[in-house]
């Protein structure tokens, strides 16, 4: 009985670590982290109780056993010689609990039953989270579970990263597609199958490179590995064949159907084939090669397990912005060989090769159609893995390694009881002297069964105290978190037990000694004796720093407290040795600029800035700005501008920000030079001169301009405008008649010089170009209008009306120039025309209300209702599709008090459009209008339907309800 609630324990504990931790997004934070290594604590303590009970214990070697060890003792090592000695003991723990439940699985997986039904739990924790996450894809959700989601546009699941989410798919997929390869129900088949076809459509749509590239290896190992196997036991392949294509057809459909949906925020292409700009922002690279310096400074023994984060700072790429944080390599093996050395690396290379090959052999000695697929899918999924791994994290996702652990296990013990099954098989088949030899040796190699006695109860003890040991980490983080909090409420002498506790649970933890001199810090400028606090902080920053001392900030803060209290030498010290941990972050060199600019040491001073600034850009301006504040002069502070054009025009603009006009074109000027005369900074300058309309600085930029591309008109075109803007009509013109003799036969050239001949008055010299380009383009409508415009402007309507005849004889039949042709018959008084031509604009096209309500003035002239009425239900049938035109006339309606008219058409226009809830205010309003609060207010109450937040509706609704309640107290009043 004992024994069997310890393997439910255990089956439970197991289950639990499979399905919660990918639901917290993966389990990236610290209490995520505690929690898991508390589960498998707890069910290493159930499988030592039952092993007790038990009487022995039975274990298989396994391919991956000597290089754990291996690593674990290489771990030991490197513990001991790590630059910051309390993570990388965070990091040996969570390596040796992921052993230790990698041992537990292995040791629960003794029957056919456990390995199906734990593969058949991995199936459906993976298309569990595949269906929430398309079904929050298919939403379009910008959050996961209530937390905003950086990755739009991908399917992420219960994962902020979709490459992790991604790296979960790959390790469950081949498993599923093992599990159906060897299934023999049909039912179980084709459930199978729509799992595979879930998780396979959910891992495309997450868009992650590195995980087609891992499942495409996977895939193409599985299918060689099933036919190879296939082909030498005789047995036909097509049929297999033939499933794996329509399980393919099956992704693709789905894929087709939905990434390639509205509701698609991707490119699907951009992701397989990412352009040259997406490879440009890739950080990926820069990591990679910072890393490779790590290796190269320590390549025997590594930084230390789990220091990467504060290593690379050190490294700093400088592509990375200097507001960004880099935790992990992006590349698994290159930050195993910077925290643990070359030779980790090649130990880990060796146990994956040697694990591979293994499962390889065995795979090919038996026969057991289902296991032996299990077993080939195991080894896809841990190949999956591995090549993904190359270009991501994944075994630093708490979820994703438990998974990865699992399906080891899994794979292993696989093998191992195919391995025991033939032993079996051979013992009951066999009699020979010959052949029972054999099977001893066999059966001597796969059999270890060993008794629990008193020493295996005392080991299991000293493991276990062991691992409780490492419990006071997360005790201290606990009262680290209480004092964290009384301190950011400014309770700072109730936080310090609660620091002076974390520190005595946990003291080699730097942070809990930053945080306790920050608190001092801040005594210090609220309590007297400011001195004996900041020499207190002085002392928890330095042992900060003892304990981990490639962290800048610590240095930093050191600096800081030694510049209050007046150490000169110390705090430059300080301040040089956090520049010497982040040599590529500005901020430091900004902050021992300005205590070099402090203390009156100008020279130093500004060239640590001009560091700062060459880092970061944006710094220039509040950089600038403190200079001039401390009394520096323009020649002083100008030395901080680097020689690079980007520099020198951000310099421009801060200048220009500060209204130094003359200056800021000197710099432009510069930057300009420095790009090599670049065209974009050119342009840059220009837009700078337009704001501080600055036309002589303008065309000055534009000659030198034209000067260099002399074939392109537009900036002579700009010229031409500048001296426009000044109202130099002669010069304007001298410019485009240059232009007209150089190039007689561009049009642009004609229509831009006879539009100046119109606005500077010249309208006899406008209409000859005009006529001029409408003989050249008799098509083009606007040249008619223009045209018309001038003989307008000259009172000269004939000519006007003769030039819109020109137009319709020329083709022109567009209806805003039957239009015009109306609007001017009409103003001649010649209403006959007018309305014929109108006549001619409708039958065209013309769908503006403008031209409509003069046709109707026409019609109401003439008294005409029949043709009026026609009229209007014509408007109102072209612009049925375009409700919104058809508004002008409900207003026109109401205003003349055609109210009937007015809601007919309004209840035609919200029937059309139920769900605008502007149309329906507006109803509302004119049924209130005429006293029809019933219907007012049922409006509203649809409004409030379609939009549960719209003030006007529940304040009108609100006002109903008050007025309701003041009449029927009036009725009934209290006695």
């Amino acid at each position: 009985m004992w024994k069997t609630l310890c393997n439910l324990f255990i089956e439970v504990g197991i289950i639990a670590l499979i399905a919660i931790p990918p639901i917290f997004f993966g389990s990236i934070l610290p209490s995520h982290i505690t929690n898991i290594e508390l589960g498998i604590f707890c069910i290493g303590v159930f499988w030592c109780i039952k092993t007790l009970l038990k009487g022995s214990l039975t274990f298989h070697s396994a391919p991956l056993d000597l290089p754990i060890l291996l690593l674990a003792g290489l771990s030991l090592v490197n513990l001991a010689t790590s630059v910051y000695r309390h993570q990388t003991e965070g990091s040996v723990y969570i390596f040796v609990f992921y052993t230790l439940f990698y041992f537990f699985i292995r040791q629960q997986l003794r029957t056919t039953r456990r390995i199906v039904g734990l593969t058949f739990i991995l199936v459906l924790v993976g298309s569990g989270e595949a269906l929430f996450g398309l079904i929050q894809y298919l939403q379009g959700a910008t959050t996961v579970l209530g937390y905003e989601t950086p990755n739009i546009g991908t399917v992420n699941a219960t994962y902020f990263s979709h490459n992790h989410f991604a790296g979960l798919l790959i390790l469950i997929l081949p498993v599923a597609v093992g599990l159906f390869a060897g299934a023999i129900s049909i039912e179980k088949k084709l459930f199978l199958f729509m799992l595979i076809g879930l998780m396979g459509t959910a891992l495309v749509l997450s868009l992650s490179r590195g995980a087609f590239l891992g499942m495409g290896v996977a895939t193409f190992g599985f299918v060689i590995f099933f036919v190879t196997k296939q082909i030498r036991e005789g047995e036909h392949v097509w049929k297999t064949l033939m499933t794996l294509i329509l399980i393919g057809i099956v992704c693709v459909a789905g894929i087709t159907y939905i990434g390639f949906s509205p509701i698609a925020h991707r490119s699907l292409l951009r992701s397989f084939v990412p352009d040259a700009a997406t490879l440009e922002k890739e950080i990926r690279f820069p990591l990679w090669r910072s890393s490779v310096q790590i290796v190269k400074d320590f390549p025997i023994f590594g930084s230390g397990l789990g220091t990467f984060e504060f290593m690379i700072d050190r490294y700093r790429p400088l592509e990375l912005g200097q507001q960004q944080e880099a935790v992990y390599a992006h590349n698994d093996y290159l930050q195993l060989s910077t925290e643990m050395g070359i030779p980790a690396l090649l130990l880990v290379l060796w146990g994956l090769w040697r694990f591979l090959w293994r499962m390889a052999r065995t795979y090919f000695a038996h026969e057991d159609p289902l296991l032996s697929a299990i077993l080939l899918g195991g080894m896809g999924s841990c190949v999956a893995i591995a090549v993904q791994s190359v270009f991501d994290f994944n075994m630093h996702i708490p979820a994703n390694a438990l998974l990865c652990c699992v399906i080891v296990a899994l794979t292993t013990a696989t093998s191992e009881f195919l391995a025991i099954g033939r032993t079996r098989v051979r013992k009951s088949r066999r009699h020979g002297h010959d052949e029972h030899r054999e099977i001893v040796a066999e059966a001597h190699e796969d059999d270890g069964t060993f008794r629990a006695s008193w020493r295996f109860a005392l080991i299991s003890l000293v493991v276990l105290f062991i691992l409780l040991f490492h419990f006071r980490q997360p005790l201290a983080s606990r009262d680290y978190s209480r004092g964290k909090t009384a301190h950011n409420q400014a309770d700072f002498f109730a936080a310090l037990p609660w620091y002076e506790k974390a520190i005595r649970l946990d003291p080699g933890n730097a942070l809990f000694y930053e945080s306790r001199g920050q608190l001092y810090i801040e005594l210090a400028g609220r309590a007297p004796h400011a001195d004996k606090w900041y020499r207190f902080a002085l002392a928890e920053f330095r042992k900060a720093s003892a304990l981990n001392a490639y962290y800048a900030p610590y240095h930093y803060q050191s600096g800081w407290v030694y510049a209050m209290l007046n150490m000169e030498k110390e705090a430059i010290e300080a301040y040089r040795e956090a520049i010497a941990c982040e040599p590529n972050t500005a901020f430091y060199y900004e902050a021992l600029g300005m205590y070099y600019v402090s203390l009156n040491r100008i020279e130093e001073g500004l060239n640590a800035l001009q560091n700062a600034v060459r880092l970061d850009l944006k710094r220039l301006g509040p950089l600038i700005t403190a200079c001039q504040e401390r009394g520096l002069e323009f020649e002083r502070y100008q030395q901080l501008v680097p020689q690079e054009a980007e520099a020198r025009k951000s310099f421009a603009e801060v200048l220009a920000a500060q209204k130094q006009w003359e200056k800021s074109k000197v710099e432009y000027r510069h930057a300009i030079e420095l790009s090599g005369k670049s065209f974009t900074y050119y342009q840059i300058m220009l837009k700078a001169c337009e704001q501080r309309k600055d036309v002589a600085c303008q065309r000055e930029l534009l000659h030198e301009m034209a000067q260099q591309q002399p074939n392109n008109l537009e900036h002579a075109f700009r010229i031409a405008e500048t001296f426009e803007k000044e109202q130099r009509w002669d010069e304007a013109q001298q410019v485009y008649q240059t232009l007209l003799e150089a190039h007689p036969e561009d049009d642009s050239i004609l229509n831009r010089l006879a539009n100046l001949y119109a606005r500077s008055g010249s309208i006899a010299q406008a209409i000859a170009l005009h006529e001029k380009l409408v003989a050249r383009r008799p098509t083009e409508n606007r040249l008619y209008h223009e045209l018309a415009e001038l003989y307008r402007q000259r009172q000269n309507f004939s000519s006007a009306q003769n030039v819109y005849q020109r137009a319709i004889e020329a083709g022109c039949t567009q209806p805003d120039i039957y239009s015009a042709l109306g609007q001017l018959y009409q103003q001649q008084g010649d209403e006959k025309l007018a309305l014929e031509a109108y006549r001619k604009a409708i039958e065209s096209g013309e769908d503006r209300f403008a031209i409509y309500q003069k046709i109707a003035t026409l019609y109401e002239k003439q008294k005409n209702v029949i043709e009026l009425s026609f009229l209007w239900e014509q408007y109102i049938l072209m612009n049925k599709q375009h409700l919104e035109n058809i508004m002008p006339l409900v207003r026109q309606y109401r205003a003349q008090g055609e109210w009937l008219k007015a809601i007919t058409l309004m209840k035609e226009i919200v029937a059309n459009a139920p769900t605008n809830a502007a149309y329906r205010s507006f109803l509302a309003d004119m049924y209130e209008e005429k006293g029809m609060m019933a219907e007012s207010l049922e409006q509203y109450e649809r409004i409030l339907r379609i939009q549960p937040n719209h003030q006007k509706a529940k304040q009108k609704l609100a006002q109903a309800n008050r007025k309701r309640k003041n009449d029927e107290s009036i009725a009934d009043p209290p006695r």
